[in-house]
């Protein structure tokens, strides 16, 4: 079990708060628990499976590896070491369904992303930027399509994803952030 110099470090880094033998991370527009005495890890977000809680700790284990979180440009999912190969079915699984429901309703991304904590940036149709983690955020953009060309998406993730996370967990951020942006569309209607 990790002493308290070293949840105290994990906190700091991770962008966390500590409280005796938990630490507290914000996720989107909710909190989530890791209880170390328990071993266990609480969230009220329902996309939260054990796959995200894998996400989780390697999250907690890329910020402690990487004191500092470089900085540079947003990535997309091909960028990211290995990404090339998967990238077609992360294209389909997740970018592919955030044009389809939010590209001839730009504004709803807006709205649904400013639910989950999100901030609008100047670019496409729309843009909304997520706090995943403290140090993981997503961008999403749509661009709004016409009868000749259809609309379009991308999702992009902070300039430290590199370091942070392994590529392969970036498809569970991908679907996890869809998920929530839906979740919270529906609560519009």
């Amino acid at each position: 079990m990790l002493g308290s110099p070293e949840l105290t470090t994990m906190a700091a880094r991770s962008g966390g708060t500590v409280k005796e033998d938990t630490l507290s991370l914000k996720m989107l527009d909710d909190m989530l628990v890791v209880d170390l005495k328990k071993r266990s890890i609480v969230t009220s977000i329902p996309e939260k499976d054990v796959l995200l809680d894998i996400v989780i700790l390697h999250y907690l284990k890329g910020c402690i590896d990487n004191e500092v979180v470089p900085k540079g440009d947003w990535l997309l999912f091909r960028q990211l070491p290995g990404g090339e190969a998967f990238q077609s079915a992360f294209q389909k699984r997740v970018v592919e369904a955030i044009a389809e429901r939010f590209s001839s309703r730009p504004n709803e991304l807006i709205d649904s992303g400013l639910k989950l904590k999100g901030r609008t940036e100047t670019f496409g149709s729309a843009t909304i930027v997520l706090p995943f983690l403290p140090k993981l955020h997503v961008r999403v953009t749509v661009w709004q399509g016409d009868d000749e060309v259809p609309g379009n998406a991308t999702m992009l993730f902070s300039p430290g994803a590199r370091s942070i996370l392994p590529t392969e967990d970036y498809s569970e951020v991908g679907s996890a952030v869809l998920s929530a942006l839906l979740r919270s569309s529906s609560s519009t209607r």
